[in-house]
């Protein structure tokens, strides 16, 4: 009451200053009642967090519930985080009077060591074909790019699997394969390529259902003044694809992970508060680097969980625009 009466005394009925007088307001409530004043603040938080916990968000400490507040843009991985995370194989195209059953277990075969949803769905196509994978040896990932191994079966053993540019790093690419692989991704789809030494053996097409919450968290976001954006491995025509049917206007595509990072840190520059959703081995460094990492906490690596300061141990987006 007396702080109240020092800022409506002076100000209403002698025509004081506004700004002084509501300093001196302020200290004297301070100064009077600092207990309330400092048990609010942390019993505040806590309960923000208890409350997000309660809608499946593990927030690890009060200041990120604090930058959510302040968020200026959201960038989405795409794979698991926008889409499904559920791949299946579409279609397999052969070159060189190859069958599909030897493209395929050539696939399946060095995807046998990979965590990755779109080996899931490559195994799961052979193991629906009752296609034997074939056995590998001496296997290498490439991080954000593909795999190499050693096939025991197929006369040149040597065999690369992966995007376009990863597999044009060692061998041509036909025009026919470059057509194949541009008609897959206009159609949203992602393109995987296996070679061996001598050739491109297969083109493999993979397709990804979005997820059903996906356009109205981009919605929310967009009505609370949130730039959404896509930051992703994938390549630009599946992104750019996925981005016109959720109403996202900025994609960058084809990224290893230094160089979303290299992008988050432009974000962070024109926005100066960016988050970053993703859930990949690939996408834990943006994560860390973001003013505020979020991960699929359910189907999330345990790179992404550790490197985040808020799971989603729902998966569910919706939380999002909740939390800010």
């Amino acid at each position: 009451t007396l702080s109240f009466l020092m800022v409506l005394v002076p100000v209403a009925l002698l025509g004081k200053p506004f700004d002084p007088w509501f300093i001196q307001a302020l200290t004297l409530l301070i100064i009077s009642c600092p207990c309330a004043l400092v048990i609010s603040t942390p019993v505040t938080i806590f309960s923000a967090i208890g409350n997000a916990t309660q809608r499946g968000a593990l927030v690890k400490g009060g200041r990120f519930i604090e930058e959510m507040g302040r968020l200026k843009a959201i960038a989405f991985d795409k794979t698991r985080t926008l889409t499904r995370g559920e791949p299946s194989v579409s279609e397999v195209f052969t070159f060189d009077d190859l069958s599909p059953k030897e493209v395929l277990a050539c696939a399946a075969g060095i995807e046998t060591f990979s965590e990755h949803p779109i080996a899931r769905s490559i195994l799961d196509r052979a193991e629906a074909e009752n296609i034997e994978p074939h056995p590998f040896e001496n296997f290498e990932a490439v991080s954000g790019k593909g795999l190499k191994g050693e096939c025991l079966v197929c006369s040149d053993s040597h065999q690369c699997l992966g995007n376009i540019r990863f597999v044009s790093e060692e061998h041509h690419a036909g025009e026919e394969v470059l057509k194949q692989v541009q008609e897959l991704e206009r159609q949203g789809k992602t393109a995987i390529v296996i070679s061996d030494h001598k050739r491109v053996k297969g083109v493999i097409g993979v397709t990804d259902a979005i997820r059903g919450e996906s356009r109205p968290v981009i919605d929310d976001l967009l009505r609370l003044g949130i730039t959404p954006l896509i930051l992703t491995g994938d390549n630009g025509s599946s992104a750019r694809f996925v981005a016109s049917q959720l109403g996202i206007e900025r994609v960058s595509a084809e990224l290893l992970p230094h160089q979303k990072v290299e992008e988050l840190t432009r974000l962070l520059q024109e926005y100066q508060h960016v988050a970053m959703v993703g859930d990949g081995v690939n996408d834990a460094p943006a994560l860390a680097s973001a003013s505020v990492g979020i991960a699929m906490g359910a189907i999330g690596s345990d790179a992404a969980i550790e490197n985040s300061d808020i799971a989603l141990m729902n998966d569910n987006l919706q939380i999002v625009p909740y939390l800010v």
